[in-house]
């Protein structure tokens, strides 16, 4: 398997198994509790869905020119305080996720072995920043998860046999 497919089958797994289980339990939460925390000092139900997204947004952005900068930051084009509803966010994510597949879809071997570095202090690949987004949203979807059953509402299943 060459690098270039690696990157596309990390993608896949990103959207088709991640991202589809994380928006499921995005979609639960009642619009009304979208700032819930679990406490003071964490961030809110609504911040960490949008967070993920956000985070996907800057790697895409990174995978494309090359490098991550702290000035990117600033290209983010949503802020969680203009989430009103569970359906925005979502489809913030739809959005995101489009980017980031016209980006994949345009990159050749070359592109997907390439160094990028990152605010960080580190170097990746682009398979490297796929996988960190893959178990950052697997980390945030467990939080969302707890958030859910704090709330009494029973998470949907992350599991998906279509």
């Amino acid at each position: 398997m060459t690098k270039l497919e690696l990157v596309k089958q990390a993608y896949n797994r990103l959207v088709n198994n991640i991202y589809k289980s994380f928006d499921k339990i995005v979609a639960a939460m009642p619009d009304e509790r979208l700032d819930m925390k679990p406490s003071p000092d964490n961030m809110s139900f609504k911040q960490i869905a949008v967070h993920v997204y956000q985070t996907a947004l800057m790697v895409g952005h990174s995978m494309k020119t090359g490098q991550m900068d702290k000035a990117d930051l600033q290209l983010i084009p949503f802020s969680g305080d203009d989430v009103h509803s569970a359906a925005q966010i979502v489809d913030y994510g739809n959005k995101v996720k489009a980017h980031l597949q016209q980006i994949v879809e345009s990159m050749n071997e070359e592109d997907a072995v390439k160094p990028i570095a990152t605010t960080f202090g580190v170097t990746m690949n682009p398979l490297r920043m796929l996988n960190v987004l893959q178990e950052e949203a697997i980390h945030h979807r467990g939080q969302l998860t707890i958030c859910l059953r704090m709330e009494g509402i029973k998470p949907p299943s992350i599991y998906d046999y279509s």
